[in-house]
């Protein structure tokens, strides 16, 4: 599971485009508190977490420590001046980038989800698979990845389907755009519209 954290000292829910980052990942968080954030990441292991920080002011020991958690896969920083900070992306290898343009910034972002989405779909050490059986392309990955959906929604197992829906409900109970798909879906999926829903 993927998830994007968008910590921000100066956090402020109403000004928060939450829409805009559930577009490019559907499980999103939202933290002003280094000691909640870090808690949240210690508590979690199973978790790939790309993390955003807003209006970043220097502190050494925050970003070594979220460099040393192997939850973090990578870390961007949003500030209003990128040469104060272009020497942190020698010292901390997970960060991607620093970045004042918003939509660079989202960009990038997508771009690093979609790329892990596709190389741990199925695989339990990507790196491992990669590197010691096969030489998987992301088209490769990508195409087994749809194969395997079509299987799933051409089957007409009304009990697969009710426990599939429930845990995208689980999943996805905070994001109201997914909810109404998935309302959507409860109501209209049918074997033989299963390619729309692909």
């Amino acid at each position: 599971q993927n998830t994007l954290i968008i910590f921000d000292p100066n956090l402020n829910r109403e000004n928060i485009e939450e829409n805009v980052f559930h577009s490019i990942n559907d499980y999103v968080l939202f933290y002003a508190d280094k000691s909640q954030l870090l808690k949240y990441i210690q508590s979690i292991d199973e978790e790939q977490i790309f993390i955003i920080i807003f209006d970043y002011s220097f502190d050494k020991n925050f970003l070594s420590q979220l460099q040393n958690f192997n939850q973090i896969n990578s870390i961007f920083i949003y500030t209003l001046n990128e040469d104060n900070y272009e020497f942190l992306m020698h010292t901390y290898s997970k960060i991607i980038g620093i970045y004042t343009e918003k939509s660079l910034l989202l960009q990038q972002i997508r771009l690093k989800i979609k790329q892990q989405s596709i190389l741990t779909f199925g695989f339990n050490d990507p790196q491992e698979i990669f590197q010691t059986y096969t030489q998987l392309s992301e088209e490769n990955a990508l195409f087994y990845y749809n194969l395997l959906l079509k299987d799933f929604l051409i089957k007409d197992d009304s009990i697969n389907k009710t426990s599939m829906i429930q845990k995208c409900k689980e999943y996805y109970y905070q994001n109201p755009i997914e909810m109404k798909n998935i309302e959507e879906f409860e109501t209209t999926y049918k074997s033989t519209n299963a390619y729309e829903w692909y």
